[in-house]
C-alpha cells in the first residue's frame, strides 16, 4: 500500500500497479497522478458543486458505476452537502472542495468526473447549461466544429458568451454562464428553438432527436442535460475510454484547425499543451 500525504492529509493508495486502461497500460498510480497534477486547474471548476463520480475498479474494460451519494466511509475531512431530491428526501452528496478529496476519489477507481450545473447555494437554479455535440461513427470532425461555431453565433445574437471543450471522441460541448433570470425550464425552452434554427439550415447534417434510429449520420446536438440532478463532464477530467481522453477547454480560434486539436487531449499529452501551448483558455472565466 502507499502512502500520499496531501494538505496535511495522509491517502492510503490501494493497488497502484492495478492497470486500468489496458491499451495504453495505464496504471492506478498513473491516474492518481494525473489528476495530482492536473488538481490546480481541475478544481475551480468543481468547487461548490455537487459531483457524481464514475468508477472501473477492474479498469475500462469492465463493468463500472456512477455514484453521486456520499459512502459511508469517508473521512471526516471530506466535505458533503445534504440536497433534497424530487422526492423532497435529503440525500448527502459528493463534493470535491481540494486536492487531498480528488485524490481520495482517484484512489476509489474515479475515472472521470462529473459536475452538476448548479451549485450548493441553490441546487435548483443553473448558472450553467450545456450543448453537447455528438457525431456519429466516421463522421468528419469539421463537420462537429461546424456546429460548434453555429451554436457561437446564435448564442451570441442572444447575448450569451459561450465557450467550448472536447468531450473524448470526436465529440465538443459548449458552454456559457446563464442570465439573471434563466431557469432550467426557460433555458431549455431557449436552446430547443436555437437549435431548430440551425437544423432547418442544415437538415441533412444536424439533428435534435434523442433516438439514434431518427438521426442517422446526423451529428446529434444535445440539449437534454439541462436539467435539475444532471452532470456534465468537468473540464480536465478523464474520459472513459480506450485511450484516456481529457475533456479539454479550447479557444474558439483552435476550431479552425480541428486537424491539431484532438491527438493533444489525452493524458500522455495534455500537459504538453498546458506547458507549453495554450495553457488553460478559461482562466479567469467563472465556468
Amino acid at each position: 500500500m502507499h502512502k500520499i500525504n496531501i494538505e496535511d492529509k495522509v491517502i492510503n493508495i490501494t493497488h497502484a500497479n492495478k492497470i486500468l486502461f489496458p491499451k495504453i497500460n495505464l496504471t492506478k498510480m498513473d491516474l492518481i497522478n494525473y489528476y495530482i497534477k492536473v488538481a490546480d486547474y481541475l478544481l475551480p471548476y468543481v468547487k461548490n458543486r455537487p459531483i457524481t463520480i464514475q468508477c472501473f475498479p477492474e479498469g475500462v474494460d469492465q463493468k463500472g458505476f456512477y455514484r453521486q451519494h456520499a459512502f459511508n466511509s469517508l473521512p471526516s475531512w471530506f466535505e458533503t452537502v445534504s440536497l433534497k431530491n424530487k422526492y423532497g428526501v435529503y440525500i448527502e452528496h459528493l463534493l470535491c472542495q481540494d486536492k487531498a478529496s480528488l485524490i481520495y476519489l482517484a484512489n476509489y477507481n474515479m475515472i472521470s468526473m462529473l459536475r452538476c450545473l448548479s451549485k450548493i447555494e441553490d441546487s435548483k437554479a443553473p448558472d450553467l447549461f450545456t450543448i453537447g455535440i455528438i457525431p456519429p461513427e466516421n463522421t468528419s470532425f469539421n463537420l462537429v466544429c461546424k456546429a460548434a461555431k453555429l451554436l457561437r453565433t446564435q448564442l451570441e445574437i442572444k447575448s450569451y458568451k459561450p465557450h467550448v471543450m472536447t468531450t473524448g471522441g470526436n465529440g465538443l460541448i459548449v458552454i456559457s454562464k446563464v442570465k439573471q433570470g434563466d431557469n432550467y425550464i426557460t433555458i431549455k425552452d431557449m436552446l430547443f428553438k436555437l437549435v431548430a434554427i440551425i437544423m432547418n439550415e442544415y437538415p441533412t447534417e444536424f439533428s435534435i432527436n434523442v433516438r439514434k434510429n431518427k438521426r442517422i449520420q446526423l451529428v446529434y446536438i444535445d440539449i437534454m442535460h439541462n436539467s435539475h440532478a444532471q452532470s456534465v463532464i468537468t473540464p480536465f477530467s478523464i474520459i472513459v475510454g480506450k485511450c484516456a481522453s481529457i475533456a479539454t477547454p479550447l479557444s474558439w480560434e483552435e476550431l479552425d484547425h480541428p486537424e491539431s486539436i484532438l491527438n493533444k487531449c489525452n493524458i500522455k499529452d495534455i500537459f504538453i499543451r498546458l506547458n507549453h501551448l495554450v495553457k488553460d483558455p478559461w482562466i479567469g472565466i467563472e465556468l
